[in-house]
């Protein structure tokens, strides 16, 4: 056989095997369609409005998020606050009301988490449940037999179907809601105008926090909420209950204190920390000779009247002296002795006795007065 003849057998037999090989990828593999769910990142797992804050950027309102409410926005902007009532002081909720009638757009969604529809039911049952303004404005918080409803909420133009969940609705007492799903006795959702500003309680967040906002008309429905009285500068978003801690409280009303203490302070150092005169001369520490010392506790008792301190010594050793050389004339009355060492000294008799007895010597005489006490003395 000629060598083309063997590449076309050859070739022939490549042709086979490929075509086997695929005969069998064909006969045993098959597709398959499996669906991963992701859990959220950080930040969606502290931010539950997350997504809503997203929306609602994306269609040109500008929106920030916190943990929990701080200072107020403007008035005309749109406030979302996630909370069940419970953190929400008297002085927030009269805020809010005055905030509100200035103008400002206020969305109140209570939480359905699983923590939280059991205690909400509890609540609602004891009368205990108060979300901000609602006593104000005359909404009653109500329990419903449904755990999820699919309820149109009907704004000016057309309704947008919603999605709650949880046993929390609202009956709108005086009947002031023109933005409500149906029955008013049991809403789902309520808007009421007060003065030149907004009310709306929103019984569920379910249909705003992470996927729920793509279901439905849930994220059309959200945009006209914040549109009910016309496009607002920005919004605000508030997910959490937690209440402020003592540095925001102190911040937000206690800021004249901290100022005027911070100026006391200032001005109370620069007082004390005033320099007056030259600075010092840092003296040479080297040792003095200890008749300095001496001299320096004299002057002192001297200049202290404690001259009968200074005379004690020499008039001590004075009488010792006296009682070892002439025991004769220690025992000797005073003026008997006076006349004695007058006459062994040769000392006038008023400056030996000034020397003896003399307690109070003047700071001019005392020089004077050892002298005579060393004279004695020697004399003996």
């Amino acid at each position: 056989m000629t060598r083309r003849a063997w590449a076309w057998i050859a070739g022939g037999v490549v042709a086979v095997v490929v075509v086997l090989i695929g005969v069998w990828i064909a006969v045993n593999l098959h597709r398959s369609e499996r669906t991963r769910v992701f859990p959220p990142n950080a930040e969606a797992r502290a931010n539950p409005l997350l997504a809503c804050s997203r929306v609602l950027s994306e269609l040109g309102l500008p929106t920030t998020s916190a943990a929990f409410l701080g200072q107020l926005p403007p008035v005309d902007h749109l406030l979302v606050l996630r909370t069940t009532g419970r953190l929400v002081s008297p002085v927030t909720s009269s805020n809010l009301l005055e905030w509100v009638r200035s103008g400002g757009h206020l969305i109140v969604v209570c939480p359905m988490d699983d923590g939280t529809r059991t205690a909400l039911r509890d609540d609602i049952k004891d009368g205990t449940l108060a979300l901000p303004l609602a006593e104000e404005l005359g909404v009653e918080c109500v329990t419903t037999n449904g755990k999820s409803d699919e309820c149109a909420v009907e704004f000016d133009d057309e309704d947008s179907t919603v999605r709650f969940e949880g046993p929390l609705a609202f009956d709108d007492t005086d009947k002031r809601a023109d933005v409500a799903t149906y029955p008013l006795e049991s809403a789902r959702l309520l808007s009421i105008s007060e003065d030149r500003g907004r009310a709306t309680f929103v019984a569920s967040d379910a249909w705003i926090v992470r996927k729920g906002l793509g279901e439905h008309d849930h994220a059309e429905a959200l945009w006209r909420l914040a549109q009910l009285d016309g496009p607002r500068a920005g919004a605000l978003l508030v997910y959490g209950e937690r209440a402020p801690g003592l540095l925001t409280l102190i911040a937000r009303y206690g800021w004249m204190v901290l100022v005027s203490a911070g100026v006391a302070i200032a001005l109370y150092f620069a007082r004390v920390g005033a320099r007056f005169g030259p600075p010092l001369v840092a003296l040479d520490d080297v040792r003095r000779d200890f008749s300095e010392h001496v001299y320096a506790t004299g002057e002192f008792l001297v200049r202290h009247g404690a001259t009968a301190a200074l005379l004690e010594a020499p008039r001590k050793e004075l009488r010792r002296k006296l009682h070892v050389t002439r025991p004769d004339l220690a025992d000797l009355p005073r003026e008997q002795l006076t006349r004695a060492l007058s006459e062994i000294s040769r000392l006038d008799a008023r400056r030996v006795e000034r020397a003896l007895e003399t307690k109070d010597v003047a700071e001019a005489e005392l020089e004077l007065v050892v002298r005579d006490l060393h004279m004695l003395r020697n004399a003996l």
